[in-house]
């Protein structure tokens, strides 16, 4: 394993499928010469970002060659250790960090799971200062289960674990207030392992796939209402994969978007219903392992999969007449098992996986990180991590912009020596100058801390001026290269007209007109919950340059 240094990532090749590099469980990456690897002791790090992909299209796009990116390739710092692996994650909406693990880190017979808080240091301190302090455990297995937000900040866990493949019917909830305090609701009607819990417009909670206590596929989704009950969607059976990517569209159902191949959209009400085919992605195969994010309103994006992997994306506007996949921008690495985050700035950031056949294939991780550009459909390389991240690993976008990635490991009938017990934490281009100094940030000093649908508020900012872009985050709940809570959205925002005072010369009685640039924006809220579903959001704003601030965490409330 590297040392524990900041890293920019020049000294690291990712090793690729074509030329697998077997490698111990703590080695380094491969050095791409004796000159960098010189120059990368020297300096900790510094490859210069590659630009691949292109425009949307019936075909995938080769990689271009390597061009001009953006000037600085983000920092690594790390790695950290981490007192478990943190195969589940969230982000609460009093900013600190909710993490479990899997069936290794349970206390005694009674399957109780270990959980812990991470409390970050604030930015710019490196990350790694931040302290770990025991959180509650459910007093079940929550390994393996799918789990988003309520829109009162409660993080619903649907599922479990109770041996491979095998799922629990229970449905726990955290509360994060005070010390925290986990509750059991009503079960469901049978188990659930690997399943996904999709938040709905009105309140609601979707929860869809796993497997239950004989292996067997569940079909029939469920729904938890807002007092915890259930209802069953009995006249919409359908088997879906593990952790099936599922977001809210504009029109208000969910969207099936993979791993599988044709998607479809799922009516909530009632007892439930599926439309016919909507489209079929193009990749010849599913997507297994691979990840899926919703980038703005009726958007998707899917990335990567497959055995053997792809390095292939693809997009789908579901506003659009007759909505259709069609291939984005290629990635320069083929991967599975991979983390994709989407940033304060619209970007989309993939980090870890592997690029070899097979499941979990340890010979060939890939260590750089990419970031796709939604308006050119381009994908930029940018610094490379220490350590390998491959399954179980997760990754979660931090208020302050940063990128927490973390763990890996635990996976069936496999050693303990691939088990990764640490973090890094990645800061993306955004957050520097071209020189590589600390860019300066916007700051927000007061905003509200709940606000409705369709109307306004007020952010107070001394950079009211400088502001170009303002977007809310939805707080991030992630597990198995799936974040089931995350969206993304601009929100529309003016600037009040400058103060204007007239001053009176006490001594010459003549008037001087002093003018007081605004220290505010006036923001619009969504228009409806279908493309924000209520809940907590991470609301940053963005100046000309793309740097935004640190977020404040506000609720959306119907």
């Amino acid at each position: 394993m590297h040392p524990s240094c900041t890293s920019t990532g020049g000294s690291r090749a990712p090793a690729r499928a074509s030329s697998p590099v077997a490698m111990s469980p703590d080695a380094s990456p491969p050095a791409l010469s004796s000159l960098l690897l010189i120059l990368a002791l020297a300096a900790c790090g510094g490859d210069e970002p590659t630009q691949s992909g292109g425009a949307p299209g019936a075909q995938p796009p080769p990689p271009r060659a390597a061009v001009a990116g953006s000037s600085h390739p983000g920092k690594w710092e790390g790695p950290y250790a981490w007192p478990l692996i943190p195969i589940h994650l969230h982000l609460l909406p009093n900013a600190r960090v909710l993490a479990w693990s899997g069936e290794a880190n349970m206390d005694g017979s009674n399957h109780s799971q270990r959980a812990v808080y991470w409390d970050p240091a604030p930015w710019p301190v490196p990350g790694g200062a931040g302290t770990f302090t025991s959180a509650p455990a459910p007093g079940v297995d929550i390994f393996c289960s799918g789990h988003a937000y309520y829109e009162d900040g409660r993080l619903l866990v649907a599922g479990g674990h109770d041996g491979s493949g095998i799922g629990l019917p229970n449905v726990n909830v955290f509360n994060f207030a005070g010390g925290g305090t986990w509750t059991r609701t009503p079960r469901m009607a049978k188990g659930r392992w690997y399943p996904t819990v999709t938040a709905l417009p009105n309140g609601e909670m979707l929860v869809t796939a796993g497997t239950d206590s004989v292996e067997a596929n569940v079909t029939i989704p469920e729904v938890v209402r807002r007092d915890g009950t259930l209802r069953r969607l009995t006249s919409a059976p359908r088997p879906l994969p593990y952790y099936p990517w599922m977001f809210v569209a504009s029109n208000g159902r969910v969207f099936y978007a993979g791993a599988g191949r044709d998607s479809r959209y799922l009516n909530t009400s009632s007892t439930g219903s599926w439309s016919s085919l909507i489209s079929t992605i193009k990749h010849p195969a599913s997507r297994t392992y691979g990840s899926a994010v919703m980038y703005d309103a009726g958007k998707v994006l899917i990335i990567g999969g497959g055995d053997p992997p792809t390095a292939t994306a693809e997009v789908i506007n579901l506003s659009a007449s007759s909505p259709q996949w069609s291939y984005t921008g290629t990635m320069a690495f083929a991967r599975r098992q991979q983390n994709a985050t989407i940033l304060p700035d619209g970007k989309v950031l993939v980090t870890g996986g592997t690029s070899g056949p097979g499941f979990n294939n340890k010979s060939t991780p890939v260590y750089a990180a990419e970031m796709w550009d939604p308006a050119t459909g381009v994908w930029t390389r940018l610094a490379s991590m220490s350590v390998y991240r491959l399954y179980h690993s997760t990754a979660l976008l931090l208020p302050d912009g940063r990128v927490l990635v973390a763990g890996g490991g635990r996976q069936k009938g496999v050693g303990t020596q691939w088990d990764r017990l640490d973090a890094e934490i990645y800061s993306p281009p955004y957050l520097f100058n071209d020189d590589g100094t600390l860019a300066t940030r916007p700051t927000i000093t007061a905003a509200p801390a709940s606000v409705a649908y369709a109307t306004t508020f007020d952010v107070e900012t001394p950079d009211a001026a400088s502001i170009a872009k303002v977007t809310w985050l939805r707080l991030g709940s992630v597990t198995h290269a799936f974040d089931e809570n995350q969206r993304f959205g601009f929100t529309r925002f003016t600037l009040p007209p400058a103060d204007t005072t007239i001053v009176v010369d006490p001594v010459t009685g003549v008037p001087d007109t002093v003018v007081t640039p605004p220290q505010r924006l006036r923001v619009n809220t969504p228009m409806n919950p279908n493309n924000a579903p209520p809940g907590h959001y991470m609301l940053f704003i963005l100046n000309a340059r793309g740097v935004p601030s640190v977020a404040k965490i506000v609720r959306l409330v119907r």
